[in-house]
């Protein structure tokens, strides 16, 4: 009860007001309000910013992350399968670059085993060709073949000068790598 009757207190008192002073005082209690809501409503804008841009910044990490995720897992299986490829016997690589060259319809003018070079679980053999007069195309088909054979097999170097009639003249160094016993 004691709500009730501060209710008709203060409603007596507003009575007894004059007009004037009614109309500023609801005047007043209208810009209290409206400075309120806009207050809170600002304060609500702030913290949806705030909450927007933490929630942007943790979908941007976890892209990056998802992508690192995807990094990782083929990194892994590459990984994986040069370690399955390394455990494979030794490849004669002399004999595997020679059927490249074959396959490819080339003619190898020099062939020159290079000396191994042993890492601390890994062996390189290497050999350095020659190849003269050769056309574009043999060219690529040859160098897909030796890269495609069996085992690790890379074009470590490759150079290339130009002949008349679109023919080429190259040099290349051809690797494998097999794990050190």
């Amino acid at each position: 009860m004691a709500l009730h009757e501060k209710i008709r207190s203060l409603t007596q008192r507003f009575l007894g007001l004059t007009r004037r002073e009614q109309f500023l005082l609801l005047a007043m209690l209208a810009v209290l309000c409206v400075a309120i809501f806009l207050l809170i409503h600002l304060q609500i804008a702030r913290k949806a910013q705030t909450i927007q841009e933490r929630t942007t910044d943790k979908r941007m990490k976890l892209k990056q992350i998802e992508k690192l995720t995807d990094n990782y897992y083929l990194g892994k299986k590459r990984r994986e399968h040069f370690e399955r490829k390394l455990a494979e016997p030794p490849l004669g690589l002399t004999s595997h670059v020679e059927k490249a060259a074959t396959q490819a319809k080339i003619e190898i003018s020099s062939i020159t085993p290079r000396t191994p070079i042993e890492g601390e679980k890994m062996l390189e053999r290497s050999v350095e060709l020659t190849l003269t007069d050769v056309a574009l195309e043999r060219l690529v088909d040859f160098l897909k073949a030796c890269e495609t054979g069996p085992g690790i097999v890379f074009i470590k170097q490759l150079r290339i000068e130009k002949r008349p009639q679109n023919l080429l003249t190259c040099w290349i160094t051809v690797a494998t790598y097999s794990k050190k016993t």
